[in-house]
C-alpha cells in the first residue's frame, strides 16, 4: 500500500483536534531506504530483547536515522539471555549519546518515561519559534 494510499484512510479532522499520530513503518531493509522522510516529528528504532543485542551492528542505518531507541519486552530478557550492557553499548556505538528506552509493555515499565519524552517533544515544538 503506497503512503497516499495509507493517507487517504486518515480520516479528515482540525490540526487542533490532534495530540498524536503514530505511523508505523515495517520496513525489508534492504528494499526500503532507511534515510526515507516520512514527515515525522520523532523516528523511534525498536529493538526486542527477543532480536538480540547485534540488531545495532546488523542495520546501524536504522540506528543512525532515529532519534531514540526502545529496548521492548524487557520482561523477557533474562529468558532469552539478553544481555542488557551489551545492547546499550552495540547502540553506543553506532549512535553515541542515543537516548534509550526499556520498556516491558506486560510490566508497564518505561512506558512513563516514553511518554514523558513525546509530551516534551511536543511541547517544544508548539512553543518553538
Amino acid at each position: 500500500q503506497g503512503q497516499s494510499d495509507m493517507l487517504a484512510q486518515v480520516p479528515t479532522c482540525r490540526a487542533d483536534q490532534v495530540a498524536n499520530v503514530f505511523d508505523e513503518q515495517v520496513m525489508k531493509i534492504s528494499k526500503v531506504p532507511v534515510s526515507q522522510f516520512l514527515g515525522e516529528h520523532v523516528r523511534l528504532v525498536l529493538l526486542s530483547v527477543t532480536e538480540g543485542e547485534d540488531k545495532p551492528l546488523k542495520y546501524p542505518g536504522l540506528f543512525n536515522t532515529a532519534d531514540v531507541a526502545a529496548i521492548t519486552k524487557c520482561d523477557l530478557a533474562e529468558a532469552c539471555e539478553f544481555n542488557r550492557d551489551i545492547a546499550l553499548a552495540n547502540i553506543a556505538s553506532v549512535r553515541p549519546g542515543m537516548t534509550v528506552f526499556e520498556t516491558s509493555a506486560k510490566q508497564g515499565t518505561g512506558i512513563d518515561q516514553w511518554l514523558a519524552y513525546l509530551a516534551s517533544r511536543r511541547h517544544a515544538e508548539c512553543h518553538a519559534g
